[in-house]
């Protein structure tokens, strides 16, 4: 596996960790964000999705924070 890929999969990674824990912070359950947002955050929290940076803003506005806050939380 080259170390592009292994970087892309520890981001991908990191950024679905970072929702499991907003999501988990906000007291949500996974079903009642599909429910409310139309997105699958069970396949970004377990890292086998690699969401597009709009789907990636409309989680960020759904738990009250920014794009540049979550980044910046994940310490990339």
């Amino acid at each position: 596996m080259s170390k592009k890929h292994i970087r892309n999969n520890e981001v991908i990674n990191r950024i679905g960790a970072g929702f499991r824990e907003l999501r988990k912070a906000a007291g949500k359950g996974q079903k009642e964000v599909i429910k409310e947002t139309g997105i699958n955050v069970g396949n970004i929290e377990a890292g086998l999705f690699n969401p597009m940076l709009d789907t990636i803003d409309r989680l960020c506005r759904y738990y009250g924070t920014t794009l540049g806050e979550f980044f910046r939380e994940l310490e990339m």
